[in-house]
Parts: C-alpha cells; structure tokens; sequence
C-alpha cells in the first residue's frame, strides 16, 4: 500500500533493513504505481493475444450473454456513464476503472478502448489480484 511505502521511505526502514546507507529515489512513489500499472496492462496485453480478452462496448457485450466474462474494464476518460452501461449488464462482475481509454487500448493494440472484457481462466485471477495492488496502492476500491 501506499501508506506503507510513504512510511518505510519517510522513516529510513530500508537503511534499518539492510543495516547500511540507502538512498532512495524521490520518484520512488511514482516508480511503484508506475509499475504495478504496467504489470496490469502487461497482463490484460497477454489475455488478448491469447483470445482470453476483447475490447469494444459490442465485443464486451456479447462474451458477457456467453457467460465467458471473469473481470470487466471501463475507461475512466470513458463517455458519462459508459461505467454504470456495462455494470448494468453484470452487476455481480468487477469492474475496473483504473486506465485511461488510451493506455486500456495500448494493451489491445490500437489506439484506444473504453470496455474490455478478460475471460475467466489463471489470467483473469492473475489481473484481478495485481489490480487490486494497484487499487490499493493507489488508495482506490474496485466496484464488485
């Protein structure tokens, strides 16, 4: 979490740990959620290439009428109320509103996605527990 990185840092415990002199980054906040972000969209970018993920409001739509869907995506630059539209057609999925449009699309491969859609399976447990990381370190629920 955040919290305890800001602390660990802000107190000297990675001196105290390794019983010698440390220095760390000023960025080294920005560096972690940097990180976890990517470790996200790395992983949704596998989901695709392996016909575990789609994007696109009607691509969305369909795998969630087939049952297919584990963990749903909204852009949060998405069109007012593109959210509250696909947790409207599951309610009881999570949904993550953790990326901008174009940074959901870097992992699709074209230049922007709104909603995306990962199919249950090891990639859709993997996705949900590192975004729950990046959710908690940046100090954000993810809607059930």
């Amino acid at each position: 979490e955040r919290a305890v990185l800001e602390k660990a840092v802000k107190t000297g415990a990675f001196a105290r740990a390794l019983k010698a002199s440390v220095t760390t980054p000023d960025d080294l906040i920005e560096r972690v959620a940097s990180l976890l972000a990517s470790r996200v969209l790395d992983y949704v970018g596998l989901a695709r290439r392996s016909g575990k993920a789609v994007a696109g409001f009607m691509a969305v739509g369909k795998w969630l009428r087939e049952g297919r869907v584990a963990v749903l995506f909204a852009a949060s630059d998405g069109a007012q109320g593109g959210a509250a539209k696909i947790k409207a057609l599951a309610p009881d999925l999570p949904v993550l509103e953790t990326f901008t449009s174009d940074e959901l699309g870097a992992a699709f491969g074209r230049s922007h996605a709104v909603h995306a859609a990962i199919a249950a399976g090891p990639l859709a447990d993997a996705i949900r527990r590192e975004a729950d990381r990046l959710a908690g370190f940046r100090n954000k629920q993810i809607a059930p």
